[in-house]
């Protein structure tokens, strides 16, 4: 890894690719059947949990005019999830997305974009249905 903090629990099942441009905070857990691909980068910050089958991907196709779009090259974009955040089961992240501090992500969720702070986003794609401290 990049960088890994303290007190990190890995399931097992867990697939990390290119680990190398992953860093990942204090107090995470990533459940059982996660995949994390980490060409583009990814950052996970501190007291984050990572439901099971969960999948961080930080990159996408490129799907340009010309030749087999299965054989267009690789376009990184980095993932970033800020501190206190509980992704739930089943949720797929896609790249170039930022979730900031103070989030629920509901279960089976497709993620894409910005989550902002102070945050409950469930569904396909991800919405903000409420938030997570209303005396805020």
């Amino acid at each position: 890894m990049k960088h890994m903090g303290d007190d990190i629990l890995i399931r097992s099942g867990v697939i990390i690719k290119n680990p190398e441009n992953i860093s990942i905070g204090s107090r995470v857990s990533i459940q059982e059947n996660c995949y994390l691909s980490g060409w583009g980068g990814i950052t996970i910050g501190n007291d984050v949990s990572i439901g099971n089958g969960t999948k961080i991907v930080s990159s996408e196709h490129r799907y340009d005019r010309g030749g087999a779009i299965r054989n267009q090259p690789l376009v990184a974009l980095p993932v970033s999830i800020r501190n206190n955040v509980w992704i739930g089961m089943g949720v797929s992240i896609l790249g170039g997305t930022h979730i900031e501090d103070d989030v629920i992500v509901g279960a089976g969720s497709l993620v894409k974009g910005t989550l902002e702070s102070n945050g409950i986003y469930v569904g396909v794609p991800a919405k903000r249905i409420k938030d997570v401290y209303p005396e805020l």
